[in-house]
């Protein structure tokens, strides 16, 4: 049997051990990137063409995809007219004079309008007159304006459910000391 005394220091022996380990690593690691990095390059060539495929088709798909979130834009006012239109109509039928209260104040608070409804008549008819004649009432309303075309503006504006005819019955000028103002009168089928 052979006995062997290694006089080497720590430091020594510490140093042949790292030196060993890291040719051992020198040799491994290089392995192991070669490895590593053939299929991930075999396989990015594959992806890449791809995905400049599929940026191609995306940018021929925007034109579409455009196109259905506008109808969807589009489908949503729609649905927001008739859910409108329904609720005046209903209104309408069940509480005429709130019904007609909101198309009148919506049609005085239109934009660069100056109007002002000063007297509402409301004349019901009776549900004989109504059956013969298809309108359940009339609405006079009198009040003062800016401007005449301000009056003309509103009469187009009350055009709309629950009103069958709009007719401006008179207008006159109205003098102020320090300006001048359009008297009208209105009367209105529904």
């Amino acid at each position: 049997m052979n006995r062997s005394v290694n006089l080497m220091t720590d430091a020594a022996l510490r140093d042949v051990t790292i030196r060993r380990h890291r040719r051992v690593w020198l040799v491994v690691l290089p392995l192991l990137v070669a490895i590593v990095a053939v299929p991930v390059g075999m396989r990015w060539k594959e992806v890449r063409p791809l995905a400049n495929q599929r940026v191609a088709l995306e940018q021929q798909y925007e034109p579409a995809r455009q196109t259905i979130v506008e109808n969807k834009k589009l489908s949503s006012q729609v649905n927001h007219l008739l859910t409108d239109e329904r609720l005046s109509i209903l209104l309408s039928e069940q509480r005429p004079i709130s019904a007609l209260l909101g198309v009148v104040s919506h049609a005085a608070s239109g934009e660069g309008m100056q109007v002002r409804v000063e007297q509402f008549d409301l004349q019901e008819r009776t549900p004989d007159d109504t059956l013969q004649t298809g309108r359940r009432g009339t609405l006079q309303l009198r009040g003062l304006a800016a401007r005449g075309e301000d009056v003309s503006r509103f009469v187009q504006a009350l055009r709309q459910p629950p009103f069958q005819s709009i007719q401006l019955e008179t207008t006159e000028k109205v003098k102020l000391p320090s300006f001048d103002l359009e008297s009208f009168s209105i009367r209105c089928e529904y």
